[in-house]
């Protein structure tokens, strides 16, 4: 018997090597087109945001809420929301000036500042709150 030399410089092929057929190449190449279409999104629930509505609040142009009496004071429109709290509360009579007591502690008070907006979500005013500093304050006695 006779072995012919060509037989053995024969490579196999890759349906014996891998057990599977090759894959036939598609006759339509598909291709992916990307869109410029704007991302419309839908709402799943009837709140409308400032930001849906288009409302945009610029804050450079806010004054900060000041952590402190002294930025507070620094600041033309804080300043004018707390004169404007000072002279609601001389004018309804709200507080009254007393002799300070020796045996009882003072109770002080502290401001409360905050940004009032309108419903277009521009802002209001700046509002200023004179409230008293309970913490130290003992029920009936103070």
């Amino acid at each position: 018997m006779m072995i012919d030399s060509d037989e053995d410089d024969r490579q196999p092929d890759d349906r014996s090597r891998h057990g599977t057929s090759p894959t036939p190449q598609s006759a339509f190449p598909v291709t992916i087109q990307p869109q410029n279409q704007p991302h419309t999104a839908f709402n799943t629930h009837p709140v409308i945001t400032r930001s849906k509505a288009h409302h945009t609040l610029v804050f450079a142009t806010i004054s900060p809420i000041p952590k402190s009496y002294a930025k507070a004071f620094a600041d033309p429109h804080w300043l004018q929301a707390m004169q404007a709290e000072f002279n609601a509360l001389q004018e309804n009579d709200t507080r009254e000036l007393v002799p300070r007591p020796t045996d009882r502690p003072v109770i002080c008070c502290m401001w409360i500042f905050r940004h009032k907006f309108k419903s277009d979500g521009s802002l209001g005013r700046c509002k200023a709150r004179l409230v008293v500093n309970g913490k130290p304050h003992t029920v009936g006695i103070d």
